[in-house]
């Protein structure tokens, strides 16, 4: 007998529609919104309309107190002068902190130097055989043996068949 497959799921239990009040278990509070009594709500109303209507009168106050034309006039000014201020106090920040890492590099190469100077100074003499000269390899040539003397470079060049003694098609 052949198994099927994907596993076979029991089918899920069929919905019935809830009716209002039929339910078995009782209502739950906590998704009700606390009805609040209509004196309270009134009264609420009342001040919000209240603070509403005396910001309103107190804003058309101002006009006969204050020059409007001058008041956006003087805080448009201010905020140019705080803004050209914030700009000077950054630049003369930027002008301080080019002057702190100037002096870091100056002590940076003052160190590096004197370290080379007494590297310098007080290192061991360089023997021949530890020379930077003599450590590197031999010049290579195109076939990839190394020439030690002028005559062999020349041979490897080709020149082979004269004798390293004779002066050929190359002079020294």
């Amino acid at each position: 007998m052949e198994e099927p497959l994907a596993p076979v799921l029991p089918s899920p239990p069929a919905l019935r529609p809830r009716r209002r009040g039929a339910s078995s278990q009782p209502s739950r509070s906590v998704h009700r919104r606390p009805t609040r009594g209509r004196a309270r709500q009134l009264l609420v109303g009342l001040a919000l309309t209240a603070a509403g209507a005396s910001i309103l009168a107190g804003l058309m106050g101002i006009p006969q107190r204050f020059d409007g034309v001058l008041l956006v006039s003087k805080a448009i000014a201010d905020l140019i002068s705080g803004l050209s201020r914030l700009g000077y106090g950054l630049l003369q920040l930027a002008a301080v902190l080019v002057v702190a890492l100037l002096a870091l590099l100056a002590l940076l190469l003052l160190c590096g130097g004197l370290l080379r100077i007494v590297r310098a100074l007080f290192a061991p003499p360089l023997s021949r055989a530890a020379s930077p000269a003599s450590s590197r390899p031999a010049a290579t040539t195109t076939r990839g043996r190394r020439a030690g003397s002028a005559t062999e470079a020349r041979q490897v060049a080709g020149v082979r068949g004269q004798p390293s003694g004779s002066r050929g098609i190359l002079r020294d």
